[in-house]
């Protein structure tokens, strides 16, 4: 006999684990099943419904009834067809064009009555969701090998309650993800909130929820997917219906989850349903507590308001941090007039002064609609001028080169050859930027046209790399003004690094790098910089090992090993490592 009769916990297609820890803790546990999914020969005929159900003779007098309503088809087995009734026999029918069948419809009609009743009357049930699936089923017989349908039924996985199942006031939406976010409305202190802040971790939705006006007063939203529409929540009781709904996504670790909702939380919410659980409760309420216990309760609200104001002002610091940044994610996203500012700003961090936006120069001549440039710079000598596009795919020609007509027009009007022309193009701006072709976003064609015609070819993710490596490591603007003057595909190095070399070897747990000496030298104490996938990290070389012996210059030919502070998620092998020139520095 178990320890509590009650309450009767009822799990239905759940891993048999959640079942056996509280049995094994004294709960009074059964298990069930609304049917397995089944695959079969997908064919255009009527079959007999295979029975796979199965549910306890007491199902009816359950009091929490927890429904994993997910499945996955390819771990279904295949069906061979049951054996066929005798002509004229009655039974319920379904087809095969699908090529699998699921019985979970047709039984969870048959249980809504029942399931009812346990709401009504205060039941909790905790439900695992899943996109809405509705069958067609068909009670007939068949004679001479044709079928007589005499009934048909269209059920649906969620029929098991009448409230979830009448789609005409409660809508199950077709949608599925892995971004699941609190409500930030919801209290972060809650029972129900920090049992789900372990389990969100791999959790994702197979469906969103949609209530009717109806229930709106009834239903509390603990989940919402990146467009804000409800994915979990808890219907409350109400008139007429005294139990509780709890409407889960699918979590990874189910039975963890709802061993601990049952004995945790459950226990405060519904205490009706744990009679015999009651005298352990009761010392948690404020009448019978400590004083002392009520003082480290106040502690703990007092430092829960100090963090939440922390974070506060650190989510605030975070946002004007991306606001005061914001150019350098409109090079990677953006086209037309925000792309050309982005650049300009870019530009003047960079450390440019004399920038011209070549259309407010005409506008302000009172000239428009005429196509020219889009950007100037008149820092030096020989004046460059920019074409900035912004685009979904690869650069065609007219793209690449279309500049160099306007240097023509240029030096002809300033009567100056010291023109040069530089194509600023961001490429595949829909996709991720380490998810684009950065290695050869030209076709060749076009970068052999480039040198020809003096043109330089950048992409806004270089200038986007460019831009970060320059603040993080305080470059000075004479040591990359250059690379803007350079033709065909701009290489962002600067003029102070030296190539010396690539990454070979990585030892994760020492965190010491294999560096293959390639040209020049490298010497101990000197500053070197990583190319890494987005940006140039610097540190100094404080320590060169060389085949177990310590030494202080590596020649081009040695593999040497020094210690570094890049993780597994930075290094790269074959990554360039180059050697900081500091008499270059202070140019």
């Amino acid at each position: 006999m178990p320890k509590y009769q009650h309450p009767k916990i009822l799990f239905i297609d759940m891993a048999e684990d959640a079942a056996k820890v509280l049995e094994a803790k004294g709960y009074n546990v059964s298990v069930g099943s609304l049917g397995d999914p089944y695959k079969v020969e997908q064919k255009n005929d009527f079959f007999p419904l295979c029975r796979t159900w199965s549910l306890p003779h007491d199902y009816k007098e359950q009091e929490i009834i927890v429904i994993d309503m997910c499945y996955d088809l390819s771990y279904a087995s295949i069906k061979e067809y049951i054996k066929e009734p005798q002509d004229g026999i009655d039974e319920w029918w379904v087809d095969h064009r699908q090529g699998y069948v699921n019985p979970r419809p047709f039984w969870s009609y048959s249980v809504e009555r029942d399931f009812d009743r346990i709401l009504n009357t205060g039941g909790v049930f905790v439900i695992f969701a899943d996109t809405l699936e509705i069958q067609k089923y068909y009670l007939g017989y068949k004679n001479y090998s044709v079928f007589q349908s005499k009934q048909e039924r269209n059920s649906n996985n969620w029929n098991f309650l009448t409230m979830l199942g009448d789609q005409a006031h409660y809508k199950i939406g077709n949608d599925h993800g892995a971004m699941l976010n609190f409500p930030q409305e919801l209290p972060k202190s809650w029972p129900i909130i920090l049992l789900l802040s372990e389990h969100l971790e791999e959790a994702t939705y197979n469906c969103t929820l949609s209530l009717g006006s109806w229930l709106k007063q009834e239903w509390l939203p603990l989940l919402k997917n990146k467009f804000g529409n409800d994915i979990a929540g808890l219907v409350f009781p109400s008139d007429g219906r005294k139990g509780w709904i709890l409407i889960l996504p699918n979590l990874k670790r189910k039975a963890a989850f709802t061993t601990t909702l049952i004995e945790q939380i459950l226990p405060e919410l519904v205490p009706s349903l744990f009679p015999e659980q009651e005298y352990a409760s009761w010392i948690h309420r404020v009448e019978y507590t400590l004083p002392q216990v009520n003082r480290l309760h106040q502690k703990i609200v007092e430092i829960r308001e100090e963090t939440n104001l922390k974070v506060a002002v650190l989510e605030q610091e975070i946002e004007n941090e991306q606001n005061t940044n914001a150019y350098l994610f409109n090079l990677l996203t953006e086209t037309g007039d925000t792309l050309v500012q982005a650049i300009i700003k870019t530009l003047q961090i960079l450390g440019f002064q004399h920038i011209k936006d070549a259309d407010q120069e005409l506008a302000a001549q009172g000239i428009q609609k005429q196509n020219r440039e889009d950007l100037q710079i008149h820092d030096y000598e020989t004046t460059l001028l920019l074409e900035v596009k912004g685009i979904k795919g690869f650069p065609c020609d007219d793209d690449a080169l279309a500049v160099q007509k306007y240097v023509v027009l240029r030096m002809r009007e300033w009567e100056s050859v010291k023109i040069q022309g530089l194509t600023i193009i961001n490429h595949q701006r829909h996709i991720p930027p380490l998810e684009r072709d950065n290695a050869l976003p030209f076709r060749q064609e076009i970068l052999d046209v480039a040198k020809q015609q003096q043109i330089g070819l950048l992409t806004t993710w270089d200038l986007h790399r460019l831009a970060r490596s320059f603040v993080q490591n305080k470059w000075n603007h004479k040591q990359i003004k250059d690379l803007f003057y350079q033709v065909g595909r701009i290489n962002i190095l600067p003029s102070h690094y030296e190539f010396i070399g690539t990454i070979e070897r990585f030892i994760e747990s020492k965190g010491i790098l294999g560096i293959k000496i390639e040209a020049s030298s490298l010497r101990l104490g000197d500053r070197i910089a990583f190319e890494l996938p987005v940006i140039f990290e610097e540190q100094k070389c404080e320590s060169l090992e060389f085949e177990k012996n310590l030494i202080e210059v590596a020649e081009a030919g040695m593999l040497v090993g020094t210690k570094t502070h890049l993780t597994k998620k930075d290094v790269r092998i074959g990554m360039h490592v180059y050697r900081v020139i500091y008499n270059k520095i202070e140019e």
